[in-house]
């Protein structure tokens, strides 16, 4: 039997030719504290920007040797502390309680203070409505299951990368949300 080659070759270099810098292909994640507001989602989404095209000269007018990266996949987790917020309206739903107007006000401030575009706002606003409506279906049966919990602290994610896309597509970095199970992550 003939031996394995890889069939990938990790040295990235442009075209004969090309004055292209080298890119390197990345996946970037980033936490919950580095998107706990409006404010820390543009320090991110500039943040993937500048690693994309970094600057020719640092801000001491020393050259910038940064090797410019291809971000294949920008993962995000839920803004701040949503998953907890979440994990903890999965129990009040269970107590008989529902109530999401915490992760309504925060998300919806950052749309709001980057003016995204109505489509995005709806999109969020769609998921929202639906983790309501799913805290009220736990609310009148009374349970909770592992896979109902998944399902629930998905949106937060959920919400987060279309949040993120769009600030990206703002500042001019072409960008599309996805959820992970349309990439084939369950």
């Amino acid at each position: 039997k003939p031996a394995l080659t890889p069939r990938r070759n990790y040295q990235y270099e442009p075209r004969p030719g090309s004055t292209s810098p080298k890119r390197i292909d990345v996946t970037m994640k980033f936490g919950g504290s580095s998107l706990a507001n409006a404010e820390r989602v543009d320090h991110v989404a500039n943040l993937i920007k500048d690693r994309i095209n970094p600057p020719a000269t640092l801000e001491d007018g020393s050259p910038n040797e940064e090797t410019p990266v291809r971000p294949r996949a920008v993962i995000c987790s839920a803004m701040g502390k949503t998953t907890n917020s979440l994990l903890s309206a999965g129990e009040m739903a269970l107590e008989g309680r529902v109530d999401v107007e915490a992760l309504r006000t925060l998300h919806t401030t950052a749309m709001k203070e980057f003016d995204l575009p109505q489509r995005t706002q709806d999109e969020v606003m769609c998921l929202l409505d639906e983790c309501e409506d799913m805290l009220n279906g736990v609310r009148l049966i009374q349970e909770l299951s592992p896979k109902s919990l998944d399902q629930l602290v998905s949106y937060g994610e959920r919400c987060s990368v279309r949040i993120m896309a769009a600030r990206l597509n703002q500042i001019g970095v072409p960008a599309q949300a996805f959820d992970a199970w349309d990439v084939g992550v369950f």
